[in-house]
């Protein structure tokens, strides 16, 4: 039972002193109504990413991505790993977002609240996923994206949070009038 204690004050320990949290539609809203742009903000994947795609003979050579060749073909991979930074280049409109990780054209990704809700999280906004894999659209080329330890969302520094205006004040209280 102690060791159980252990583990639970070590887990709130580590959740608590994260530097990072989940970009939601509700958090888009705050940030937007104290006219925040959300554009200038430094974005980050919460999972790594993986993209690949078959490449016919001619592609091989063009290929900026790791080129494996698997089962007769030349596959490439781009590894997005988790945590790294990325900038918004185009707000889609107020559920979706591309986000670049890499310099270069069409080198983004969308993601969104697909089903805006304030708890929802913006997530790899692809085809359905199926388990952790689904089909996206990089560099102008359909890619098979898979998400290896959950599906990817955004994330932003938590001290963006300290820049929203918080409302605060104190009830005076009230009297029986006689």
């Amino acid at each position: 039972m102690r060791g159980i204690a252990i583990i639970l004050i070590i887990g709130l320990f580590t959740t608590s002193c994260s530097k990072r949290i989940a970009f939601t539609t509700d958090l888009r809203r705050k940030l937007e109504a104290q006219n925040i742009d959300i554009a200038k903000l430094q974005y980050y994947n919460s999972n790594q990413l993986i993209l690949k795609r078959k490449l016919d003979s001619t592609e091989v050579k063009v290929a900026q991505g790791k080129v494996t060749y698997e089962s007769g073909a030349y596959i490439e991979e781009i590894y997005i790993n988790a945590k790294t930074p990325g900038v918004c280049e185009i707000k889609l409109d107020s559920d979706r977002l591309k986000i670049s990780f890499e310099e270069g054209e069409g080198k983004n990704l969308t993601f969104g609240d697909l089903n805006p809700n304030s708890e929802r999280y913006y997530i790899l906004a692809s085809a359905p996923w199926k388990g952790y894999t689904s089909k996206t659209k990089y560099q102008n080329q359909v890619y098979t994206v898979s998400s290896p330890n959950g599906i990817a969302y955004l994330e932003i520094a938590k001290s963006v949070i300290r820049k929203l205006k918080k409302e605060k004040r104190t009830a005076k209280g009230r009297k029986i009038v006689e």
